[in-house]
């Protein structure tokens, strides 16, 4: 019997989101130790490794915004319930979408390469920084497009759910987003975590994907 191709799943969003960490605390959720990471610099070149999730954590996590550049993804198997199987899913982090244009060319050349991806994709993660003080235009024109999109194809996460103050910006978030479903997020979180998976999962069970 022929196999479903995966589901791919961009995460957007602006730099220093926690869209790596999002990426492999989700693989971790399903628990991962370790997973097959490609990355594809933003001049095309392609490579891949196995690696342990918590390595991955300390060598790809950077400590400042912007230090994803160009795309890394992996594919793993999500269970979609009792006797439904399992669905493919490669979840795709990509490089951050600056307000303006960046003076970095890799950063411009990595973002150009988010947008022009966001084009095929089949569903969007994009990820608010709760801590950023408000939604930046990036973050408005993502909302505007995923607006458009079919029920199960976009998903608005509120990263950083567990600082402080997050739980009054993720009111006004929820005011910002006029009606959208906004999932409160913390990469940290198992809980928040597994409440993704399942809602993924319950979009995957959908007639949409």
């Amino acid at each position: 019997m022929k196999s479903n191709p995966p589901v791919e799943c961009l995460i957007v969003g602006a730099p220093g989101v926690g869209k790596t960490m999002f990426a492999l605390a989700f693989l971790e959720s399903l628990g991962l130790d370790e997973a097959l990471i490609y990355r594809e610099a933003p001049g095309g070149r392609l490579t891949g490794r196995v690696w342990r999730i918590a390595e991955a954590k300390q060598a790809l996590v950077g400590q400042g915004a912007g230090t994803t550049r160009g795309l890394q993804w992996a594919t793993v198997d999500l269970p979609l319930g009792l006797a439904k199987g399992r669905r493919p899913v490669t979840i795709v982090d990509s490089t951050g979408l600056p307000a303006g244009v960046s003076e970095d060319e890799e950063i411009r050349e990595g973002a150009a390469q988010t947008i022009a991806l966001l084009k095929r994709i089949q569903v969007i993660l994009h990820l608010v920084d709760l801590t950023a003080g408000g939604l930046t235009d990036v973050d408005t024109a993502l909302i505007r497009f995923g607006r458009q999109l079919p029920a199960g194809r976009y998903f608005l996460l509120a990263s950083k759910a567990d600082q402080a103050g997050a739980h009054d910006s993720l009111a006004r978030l929820r005011g910002s987003a006029n009606g959208l479903d906004v999932l409160a997020v913390s990469a940290l979180c198992r809980h928040d975590m597994l409440a993704f998976t399942r809602r993924l999962r319950r979009a995957l069970n959908g007639p949409v994907l």
